[in-house]
């Protein structure tokens, strides 16, 4: 009885308009309260990601059992590897060609640069080094001496 009931769209959309008003109203108590929905949804995505994932490999297998299913399967993941090369390739050209950005103003440049450099600050301990892309490419904390954003300095700057 109670199953049917939680399973009711009227109720769900009760729960919904609910949790929304109690949102606004009490907005302490729900941000206390919000580890819980944090928990939960990591949760899910703990069990739900790799549940599909296991189902459609495991289709994917019961068809290549197939010979018909086999050949068609195979053009299809052979279509789609091309396809993200493809797209990857045209990508990283627009990107090279058009060089979005290029346009943009001193004061633009400066703010974006102050940008990073306080995302940097408060994101990154001194010395502390991020793995981007393996040893190939990496980001390195290090405070430098000397040229200043106009001009020398002794002080240090990012």
């Amino acid at each position: 009885m109670v199953g049917k009931i939680l399973k009711n769209p009227v109720t769900i959309l009760i729960a919904v308009v609910l949790g929304i008003l109690f949102g606004f109203y009490e907005k302490n108590i729900a941000l206390s309260w919000g580890i819980i929905g944090d928990v939960y949804l990591n949760l899910f995505q703990m069990t739900v990601i790799p549940i599909l994932v296991t189902s459609i490999v495991a289709s994917l297998a019961m068809l290549m059992k197939d010979a018909n299913a086999r050949s068609h399967i195979t053009k299809i993941l052979l279509a789609f590897m091309l396809m993200l090369m493809a797209t990857a390739v045209f990508g990283t050209l627009a990107g090279v060609l058009s060089r979005p950005g290029k346009d943009l103003g001193e004061q633009t440049t400066a703010v974006l640069d102050q940008i990073i450099k306080v995302l940097v600050k408060t994101n990154m301990d001194l010395g502390e080094t991020i793995d981007v892309i393996g040893d190939w490419f990496k980001l390195h904390f290090v405070l430098n001496k000397g040229m200043g954003a106009y001009g020398y300095s002794d002080t240090p700057v990012l």
